[in-house]
């Protein structure tokens, strides 16, 4: 769905497993989508795209299924929080943050939202404790940190 932001030089990092990655950008977008069927039956657009790594003696073989990140948009220098910290209330980002010993429901507003992370824009500051949202939390119940 994000192909539209693909570009000539986007920066990608394709994942060959856990820990082994290799970085490249992209050389070439093919004008049009081709359909195909999946294997569950659902019928999809694919644009196909050549990307270039300088790394040398990649462990890729030809036709392999590889997993690839196109990052489309990135900035320095920002707080960011982990997607599973936060919650959705009234299509806002919260989070419960300690505050003199007890627990404080806070809106936040974000920026760019990737897979795992969030941008906080405001609403947060660094530093500030930040609570795991949990069944048994809510607001004014006290917390106690056990380093």
């Amino acid at each position: 769905s994000d192909v539209a932001e693909v570009k000539l030089g986007t920066p990608v990092v394709i994942h060959l497993d856990d820990e082994n990655r290799i970085t490249g950008s992209v050389t070439k977008v093919f004008p049009k989508a081709e359909t195909q069927i999946s294997d569950l039956g659902i019928e999809q657009k694919r644009v196909t795209i050549e990307i270039e790594s300088q790394e040398e003696d990649l462990p890729v073989l030809i036709g392999q299924e590889l997993d690839a990140d196109f990052i489309t948009e990135s900035k320095d220098k920002v707080l960011r929080i982990r997607e599973e910290l936060t919650y959705q209330k009234s299509g806002a980002y919260h989070v419960f943050v300690e505050a003199n010993g007890k627990v404080e429901e806070r809106p936040i507003d974000v920026g760019l939202v990737g897979d795992t992370y969030l941008e906080v824009v405001s609403g947060l500051s660094l530093g500030e404790k930040i609570i795991v949202p949990q069944d048994d939390i809510s607001p004014g119940v006290k917390v106690n940190f056990e380093e």
